[in-house]
């Protein structure tokens, strides 16, 4: 199949020390300094927000590249002040989860990215989403399944209408969930998004140059603005980078079938394998990342656009 690299909009912010006693002792609900505090205010949006929904940062279970489309997404709320969606802080002061970290780059750390998003306050914690074959006369029929800790909904797939999927369908041809659950998300930011390294990354790293200049970058939660149009006047770059890796790839893995720009994969491993290539010559080739690392957003307002799932669903593949 063809190669088409996708880079995640993430970004910066340096983890916060912690907080030492002062005269008085800390009060029993003390949760220490947070790891991260996003100040944002939402100035444009396609969807539909308002006061009773409040921002969540949305995290899908590694690895990347895995041979079962089963998915599990996890939603952390945080601790909001202000009003959301004009003008809020929203501070974490707990680790993405591990099972979302993902070790990507041989010798570099673990990382895992997420989504600013609107959800219900009362959105569970986590989703679980599973595709099997159920057995019934004659063969086997598509079955999926999404569950919460406490209910799970199944439905068939092959029920749904023809042509093109509209995520504004209810589940599951489309991503709309029955209204007294509380599942759907109503929202997700365009520009930003939120990266976590679960340790330092070294100066001159692959990763250092896939999202900034080549510095050092500090362990923790950092944001990241898309940027895509500096990358898109470096595609010759990005061109060289995929070439080199096709030409490196087809040493252990033989000819391509499909022709020119075209690496066909066998397995969720081997489209690993070719992307962490893709990564490793682009940082080579010092091509211009298609994002742009964010400080100061606890200071700063971070001014955020929020687009609809049909938007999202075009520009992020969910």
């Amino acid at each position: 199949m063809k190669q088409t690299c996708s880079w995640v909009v993430v970004s910066i912010l340096g983890l916060g020390g912690i907080a030492a006693c002062g005269d008085g002792q800390a009060p029993s609900n003390y949760r220490g300094e947070p790891l991260m505090s996003l100040n944002g205010v939402v100035t444009s949006s396609q969807s539909t927000l308002s006061q009773d929904l409040v921002p969540a940062f949305v995290f899908v279970d590694g690895p990347l590249y895995k041979e079962t489309l089963d998915t599990t997404t996890r939603f952390i709320q945080g601790e909001v002040d202000g009003t959301f969606p004009s003008s809020f802080t929203m501070r974490l002061y707990d680790p993405p989860p591990a099972t979302t970290l993902e070790t990507y780059i041989d010798g570099e750390p673990a990382f895992a990215q997420a989504t600013i998003a609107a959800v219900r306050p009362d959105h569970p914690a986590w989703l679980e989403n599973k595709a099997y074959a159920e057995p019934v006369e004659g063969g086997d029929i598509e079955r999926d399944e999404v569950c919460s800790s406490t209910e799970c909904i199944s439905g068939h797939p092959s029920e749904c209408p023809d042509g093109d999927q509209d995520p504004n369908w209810a589940w599951p041809c489309g991503y709309k969930y029955p209204e007294e659950l509380g599942w759907d998300t109503y929202g997700y930011s365009a520009k930003h998004s939120i990266l976590y390294f679960a340790g330092p990354v070294p100066a001159g790293s692959v990763f250092s140059r896939l999202v900034g200049d080549g510095s050092a970058v500090a362990a923790g939660y950092h944001l990241i603005e898309r940027n895509e149009a500096a990358a898109e006047a470096d595609r010759g770059c990005y061109s060289r980078a995929g070439e080199r890796a096709r030409i490196e790839w087809e040493k252990s893995h033989g000819p391509s079938e499909g022709g020119p720009n075209v690496v066909q994969f066998t397995s969720a491993a081997e489209n690993r394998e070719f992307s962490v290539l893709v990564s490793t010559f682009t940082a080579e080739e010092r091509c211009t990342p298609p994002i742009r690392l964010v400080s100061e957003m606890s200071s700063t307002r971070v001014e955020l656009q929020f687009i609809d799932r049909l938007t999202a669903t075009a520009m992020f593949g969910r």
